[in-house]
């Protein structure tokens, strides 16, 4: 194999090894800003929910919080469920398909 020939083909291969590397450095830093988005999202769904069900919960209304969860997972298509436990840490109101979370 010619000089030439060889020099092109190692040229090649660290060009090639080198956007690997950079496409996985890239890759890692577009999932955290994703992961950051979707968590301040979280928060903030999970603290307009909260304003708006307190009472609901405090007087213990079943019926307006379980109507208010599902009025906010029809918006939220990511959400997959919500829950809310109460004071002694029962499970006060959900949106479970089952009953069940798992």
């Amino acid at each position: 194999m010619k000089l030439r020939s060889k020099i092109t083909l190692l040229m090649i291969a660290v060009a090639v090894t080198v956007s690997f590397f950079i496409l996985i450095s890239i890759r890692g830093v577009v999932i955290n800003a994703f992961r950051g988005e979707l968590e301040t999202k979280a928060l903030s769904i999970a603290g307009n929910l909260s304003d708006r069900v307190a009472n609901d919960i405090l007087r213990k209304d079943y019926f307006h919080t379980t109507k208010a969860f599902k009025e906010v997972l029809r918006k939220e298509k990511e959400l997959e469920y919500i829950f809310v436990l109460d004071n002694d840490g029962n499970l006060f109101a959900h949106t479970f398909s089952n009953g069940k979370c798992f």
